[in-house]
């Protein structure tokens, strides 16, 4: 996870930019789209766009929120990883971003990275960030 003085310089560069924790938001099976209906989890990649990484581990997208409209937001996705001896694993507050670099996001929604195991050796990931990050009006959630 940052520390609070690199999450809160953050905010000063991107002043819009909303990041959201996991711990702080609802983990739920369906999210908000913009007619204010319910549509089914893994509906992420079907409501945001330009997905990149920043700051390390800062996933910065554009999403929809419950009126239509395109919002910068913000997620730290190393509160949605673990490092398991090399490999990326969902798991809340896993912290994942002490051990692992180079994310990128590819592809549209496929997360990149490299994970040190505890002999050293670094090993390349891909994962579908679409299976647990989730639009909540316009705001990133992981779970």
């Amino acid at each position: 996870m940052l520390p609070a003085t690199v999450i809160g310089a953050l905010l000063t560069v991107v002043p819009t930019l909303a990041l959201a924790s996991p711990a702080s938001s609802a983990r739920s099976a369906a999210v908000e789209e913009a007619s204010g209906g319910k549509i089914a989890a893994r509906s992420f990649a079907a409501s945001c766009r330009s997905c990149k990484i920043d700051y390390i581990s800062i996933l910065s997208c554009e999403c929809r929120n419950t009126i239509g409209q395109w919002v910068l937001a913000g997620l730290d996705i190393s509160s949605c990883f673990t490092n398991d001896q090399c490999w990326l694993r969902w798991r809340q507050g896993g912290g994942a971003f002490q051990s692992c670099r180079n994310a990128r996001v590819v592809d549209g929604f496929t997360l990149t990275a490299e994970c040190r195991a505890g002999d050293g050796v670094w090993c390349g990931n891909r994962i579908n960030l679409d299976e647990n990050i989730h639009n909540s009006n316009g705001n990133m959630v992981c779970g």
